[in-house]
C-alpha cells in the first residue's frame, strides 16, 4: 500500500502561520477572456513576430476564449502593453497577502538589429519607464514594492522564439563571436537606477 498524506486541519494551520518572506511578481501583459462561444480548443501562438501580427488564438471548447483589445499598443508578437495591469496586480497581491513584493521579471521581447554599433530601443525604455511609473503608483498607494528586475540584462535565448526576439538591455550578436553592445536602454537605465 502507498503511505498517503492528507490536508488535514492541523497541516492547514502550520501552513496559515508559516509563509514566504516575499512575493514575487513577473509581469509582461495582461489575458483577456471571455466566456466560450464556438470553435475547437486552438492555441495558435505568433513565433514569426511581424509576420504574423495578430494570428494568436486561444480558444478552450466550453470553458474560454481570449480575445484583444482594440484599443491597446502591442507588441509585433501580439503581447499587449498594459502598464496598468501590474499596477493591478501588485495591488492585488498586496491586498491578499500583505507580504513585501519584488517585480522579478518584467520586460518587453521585439526583433531587433543587433550589427548596429548601438540599438536605440526607445520602446523599450518608454515600456520600462510605463510600468516603473505604474510600480511607483501601487506603492503610493501602500503596497511594500522592494525591487524591480529588468528581463533581462542581456539578449538571451526565448523558449518560445530562440534568438529571434530580445529582451535584453545588451545585445548580443549571436553570430559575431557573441559580441555584447549595451543598447540605448542600458545607459538610460544606468542613469535612471543612480538618480533614484
Amino acid at each position: 500500500g502507498h503511505n498517503l498524506s492528507y490536508m488535514t486541519p492541523d497541516k492547514l494551520t502550520v501552513i496559515k502561520h508559516n509563509t514566504v518572506d516575499f512575493i514575487g511578481l513577473n509581469y509582461y501583459a495582461r489575458a483577456l477572456v471571455q466566456p466560450y462561444t464556438t470553435g475547437e480548443t486552438t492555441l495558435i501562438v505568433n513565433n514569426k513576430g511581424k509576420a504574423g501580427k495578430g494570428t494568436s488564438k486561444t480558444i478552450i471548447k466550453g470553458w474560454f476564449e481570449q480575445v484583444a483589445d482594440p484599443n491597446t499598443k502591442k507588441t509585433e508578437w501580439d503581447t499587449e502593453i498594459y502598464p496598468q495591469g501590474l499596477y493591478e496586480g501588485i495591488l492585488n497581491a498586496w491586498q491578499k497577502y500583505h507580504l513585501p513584493i519584488y517585480i522579478t521579471e518584467n520586460g518587453i521581447g521585439v526583433s531587433e538589429d543587433v550589427t548596429v554599433e548601438q540599438v536605440d530601443d526607445r520602446y523599450r525604455i518608454e515600456f520600462m519607464k510605463e510600468h516603473i511609473e505604474a510600480i511607483l503608483k501601487a506603492k503610493e498607494e501602500g503596497a511594500d514594492v522592494r525591487g524591480y528586475y529588468a528581463w533581462s540584462t542581456f539578449d538571451l535565448y526565448s523558449w518560445k522564439n530562440g534568438c529571434e526576439k530580445r529582451y535584453g538591455l545588451v545585445a548580443i550578436d549571436f553570430k559575431n563571436h557573441l559580441k555584447r553592445k549595451p543598447k540605448a536602454s542600458y545607459y538610460w537605465y544606468k542613469d535612471f537606477i543612480s538618480k533614484h
